[in-house]
């Protein structure tokens, strides 16, 4: 993931809108403990134990590929056993109430034979999903490579161990290609790709090379790590951010936000090697997400970007 970290140089080594608070980083590490267990993760529940091993890699694959942009007013939620949910757990729910009435998201020919109906009434809840017709394109751009590539097997996909032969095919979905351009020079993020690959190593089989993943830009790990003093916004884009103002997709506020959060995770895990913690970006990543789970956590708001990719 050099690729990752060498493309952000552009935005981080002279930024703009987005700083990182150093000092705020070493008191982060004095007091950092790893936190990688999610009770409420699919891998935990039966009916994921119960799927095939071809069906769990399609399973892993399709549902990160629909981990984005949940906020809206109201926010998209799900019912389950009298109770409401939203983000990612929501999207989850969404996809174990499929797989139950027959809905096979773990199916390529299921997946290119998708119809906008079909999707809205798979993610159906107190209101429409974000952005269900970049889901649907997306879901059918899987199953039709799948099905013309891997001889519709998710499994020939995931034939490898090497990190980065993987994260070359998954990015062929265009769902997964996650960049961005400043000056001509594209900027790599890959945030639902690598999510995909934590999900595959930690469950499936271990990836060569699997510490060389970085920390996941997305919408909370910024969010968090400015609660901590870690990320600094100049004072419009705080404003913009505090009031829930949209933040466009591409431009150079959120390529700053996205490429400082991958930078401050990296260096924290820099000072936390030197502490001599075996630790790597994505247990700081999965320790401050699960945080931002904590509704007894005062937070500022995270910012608002209309996208598919986070």
């Amino acid at each position: 993931m050099n690729q990752v970290l060498e493309s952000i140089k552009i935005v981080t080594t002279d930024p703009k809108f987005v700083t990182i608070n150093k000092e705020n980083i070493g008191e982060f590490c004095n007091n950092f403990k790893i936190n990688t267990i999610d009770i409420n993760s699919f891998q935990t529940k039966d009916f994921f134990k119960n799927l095939t091993d071809e069906r769990k890699f399609g399973f892993i694959l399709t549902l990160a590929s629909q981990n984005a942009c949940y906020f809206g007013e109201p926010k998209w939620t799900v019912s389950f056993n009298g109770e409401e949910y939203d983000g990612y757990y929501a999207m989850l729910l969404s996809f174990e109430r499929a797989l139950s009435e027959g809905n096979d998201l773990t199916n390529s020919t299921f997946l290119e034979n998708l119809t906008l109906e079909k999707l809205k009434e798979i993610f159906r809840g107190n209101v429409e999903v974000p952005v269900l017709d970049l889901r649907l394109s997306g879901l059918k751009e899987i199953g039709k490579i799948v099905n013309t590539k891997y001889g519709g097997k998710f499994s020939n996909l995931f034939d490898s161990k090497d990190l980065f032969v993987l994260l070359n095919r998954i990015i062929e979905f265009s769902i997964f290609n996650d960049y961005s351009i400043i000056d001509g020079k594209k900027i790599y993020f890959y945030k639902k790709a690598q999510l995909a690959l934590t999900d595959i190593h930690r469950i499936m089989f271990k990836l060569d090379r699997f510490n060389e993943l970085t920390a996941m830009a997305d919408y909370k790990i910024p969010q968090m790590l400015r609660n901590l003093g870690i990320l600094i916004y100049s004072s419009d884009l705080a404003n913009r951010v505090d009031n829930k103002i949209e933040i466009l997709h591409n431009s150079l506020e959120e390529i700053e936000i996205r490429a400082q959060a991958i930078n401050a995770v990296d260096l924290i895990k820099n000072e936390l090697v030197k502490k001599n913690l075996s630790v790597n970006s994505i247990d700081i990543d999965v320790s401050l997400w699960l945080a931002s789970q904590d509704k007894n956590i005062p937070t500022k708001p995270y910012h608002r970007t209309r996208t598919i990719f986070y």
